[in-house]
């Protein structure tokens, strides 16, 4: 469990560092891809220990100085799944951004962009193993603000600038109307902010309330995912982001939203049949909609942005 916090430790080292080392561009880059490299081998190898039985499930706390929840991080077997995805995932980016950010030194901030990069993967590695709904939306908040400013990096287009308001305004309103509102009503009904006392806040014999909480988490987490019709953000934001940054948005960031709804389930009793029929039926609309937009397209990224939402169809199938 040492391994997550060493993870976040390295980010932040990498994201420091890229800043201390602004007028040194080659370096800057050199540092802060380098600790994205690390943090992505640290991140696979706690999670293939979770997945492979080699390791028990634990969790790690810490005091910090706000005034409820607790920095508590914990891998159990959903968790260490969604971070091993971002381990393969940002090592890959981070191999790939060398040539595509070196090109680029003296004509862009890139010492900015690859410390937004370490901030962004450190962000998804909180959200997926924070313990704590505080934590989390640390983690949730901090995930979407560093992406807003990534997609927002050739701010000097018009294009870029609408992309990005318009994914920090989706990804908003989908916390305010369906994120919040879960987390709420589980700390109500518990006492407490912990995601250890979550499981069975609500018995089967509050259907009608478990499956309102669903359908609320389905809007919030969704609207993250990209699933139809929350998806408007993704094509405009998509094609406007550096391309390394379209990889991270599409590999993993979307999946952060796929990973808050498994996680919602975990803590729900058994749902009526019909909350599965509507899944099915927005899934299979998402899937099919998304493919047909995309083949539409005359856009490379723009059409890998539906592409994205089209997958996302098909993990919500399943």
């Amino acid at each position: 469990m040492i391994a997550v916090p060493l993870t976040l430790a390295v980010l932040g080292i990498g994201a420091v560092g890229s800043m201390v080392l602004a007028r040194r561009p080659v370096a800057s880059l050199f540092v802060s891809l380098a600790s994205l490299v690390v943090a992505g081998f640290f991140c696979c190898g706690a999670a293939l220990r979770i997945l492979l039985g080699a390791e028990s499930l634990g969790a790690v706390s810490a005091p910090w100085p706000l005034p409820m929840g607790s920095a508590t991080l914990a891998l159990d077997g959903l968790a260490a799944w969604f971070l091993l995805v971002i381990g393969a995932v940002s090592t890959a980016v981070a191999v790939y951004s060398w040539d595509y950010f070196r090109a680029a030194i003296g004509r862009d901030a890139i010492w900015a962009a690859t410390a937004l990069l370490n901030v962004l993967v450190a962000a998804m590695v909180i959200t997926v193993c924070a313990g704590d709904v505080i934590l989390f939306m640390v983690g949730w908040e901090l995930m979407s603000l560093a992406a807003f400013l990534l997609v927002g990096f050739y701010h000097r287009d018009p294009r870029t600038r609408r992309g990005a308001w318009m994914y920090l305004i989706a990804t908003h309103l989908g916390t305010a109307l369906g994120v919040l509102p879960v987390f709420g009503a589980f700390a109500a009904s518990t006492g407490s902010t912990s995601f250890a006392g979550f499981a069975g806040a609500f018995d089967s014999s509050r259907t009608p309330v478990c499956a309102v909480l669903f359908f609320l988490g389905l809007l919030g987490f969704g609207t993250k995912a990209g699933i139809m019709p929350m998806h408007v953000w993704l094509p405009e934001a998509h094609p406007v982001a550096p391309s390394p940054v379209s990889a991270l948005m599409s590999g993993v960031v979307i999946k952060t939203g796929i990973y808050g709804l498994l996680r919602l389930i975990t803590w729900l009793p058994p749902l009526p049949r019909a909350c599965a029929f509507a899944v099915i039926a927005i899934a299979v609309a998402t899937g099919v909609m998304a493919i047909l937009y995309a083949l539409a397209q005359r856009q490379y990224k723009r059409m890998l942005a539906y592409s994205s939402v089209e997958n996302i169809g098909i993990i919500m199938l399943g």
